[in-house]
């Protein structure tokens, strides 16, 4: 026993001490004090050799140092099989996104099952080409029919103007021609204004006045000046102001609507027909409706009479220099303006339009 386990057991601690054997190797010593009732009777001594535990130790030792340059090997393999199969449908998107073209938008993403990050994105990536490619259509179609309402009068004023520098012509004449070029000048300009008028809409730059606008005494006033062109044909055109309703506009662009409204009823409604402006509350909204016993729409063209530039065959006969833009304006005004508009016809017996507005909160 040493002399430190010996002054400890006297104070009634216990040691560990280590020792070297040269036949058993390590050994470890526990040195206990015995006491009772407070008095030291005895000291325990436990010794036992440490070359078992050595030996457990030194092949642990040796089963760490190969397992864990596998274990690492097998993680990083693992890992890049696993990267590699989660990437596969980001990989398969990059393919398809270098596909996609301006010519050719028709190609879609792959959406693989599930409902994870990466086909959330597919599908919102498919919905935003989706809609770039129904821009780009609509575009293409609306440089083409520019184009071509363009050529028409720009064909006949450039006619014209040949034939007249042809031959010497009388005064009379030339009068003639310039006032038919100045009528194809007025429709170009016409259309061209309009056009920048709905580019500047589809920019949101298109500024509109938001202040108080009692609708009866605009539409009156409007109608008003419309009264002469339907008398010219014969036309009754009333205004039936069931109620007064104000609401938040731009007076000179809701003047614009009506005028562009009527100017249509009376346009493609025969001699002794009608045309009746309605004014009416409903609910939150103000009702405003324009009917009319003109020749109707047929019913393939109704979700169409919207677009840039459609006229049906019916109007081109009537009214062959018309540009198209008109309802398409008027859509933009009611729209602007936070109201809804909507059309019901039958072909032989009229056409209805039904616009409603957000009234004023005063």
């Amino acid at each position: 026993m040493t002399e430190g386990a010996l002054n400890n057991a006297l104070q009634g601690k216990f040691t560990y001490e280590t020792f070297i054997d040269p036949d058993r190797g390590k050994i470890r010593w526990v040195t206990y004090p015995v006491i009772q009732n407070g008095r030291l009777v005895n000291i325990l001594q436990v010794g036992g050799s440490l070359r078992n535990l050595e030996k457990v130790l030194q092949r642990l030792r040796l089963i760490l140092l190969f397992l864990f340059p596998a274990t690492l090997l097998l993680a990083v393999a693992g890992g890049w099989l696993l990267t590699l199969r989660a990437l596969q449908p980001v990989d398969a998107m990059a393919q398809v996104a270098r596909r996609i073209t301006a010519g050719d938008l028709s190609r879609r993403i792959p959406v693989h099952a599930g409902q994870d990050e990466l086909s959330r994105l597919a599908e919102t990536f498919n919905a935003m080409i989706a809609q770039l490619e129904e821009s780009i259509q609509r575009l293409r179609q609306f440089s083409a029919d520019a184009s071509h309402e363009l050529r028409t009068p720009l064909t006949i004023l450039k006619g014209e103007t040949e034939l007249a520098l042809r031959q010497a012509r009388t005064m009379e004449e030339y009068q003639e021609t310039l006032a038919s070029s100045l009528e194809e000048i007025d429709r170009i300009s016409r259309i061209v204004e309009e056009l920048f008028l709905l580019s500047k809409a589809d920019l949101g730059e298109a500024r509109l006045e938001r202040k108080p606008v009692a609708l009866a005494p605009l539409f009156k006033e409007t109608l008003t000046q419309m009264e002469l062109l339907a008398k010219e044909k014969a036309i009754s055109l009333r205004f039936d102001c069931r109620e007064e309703t104000t609401i938040t506009g731009d007076s000179d662009r809701l003047r614009e609507l009506l005028l562009n409204l009527v100017e249509n009823a009376i346009r493609y409604t025969p001699p002794e027909g009608r045309i009746i402006v309605t004014l009416s509350r409903e609910g939150s909204h103000a009702r405003v409706t324009v009917s009319d016993t003109g020749i109707g729409i047929p019913k393939e063209d109704l979700s169409k009479i919207f677009d840039r530039f459609y006229r049906s065959d019916s109007a081109r006969e009537i009214h062959p220099k018309g540009s198209g833009l008109g309802l398409s304006i008027c859509r933009w005004i009611v729209h602007a303006h936070g109201g809804t508009i909507q059309v019901d016809s039958t072909p032989g017996l009229g056409t209805l339009f039904t616009l409603r507005f957000p009234l004023r909160n005063d």
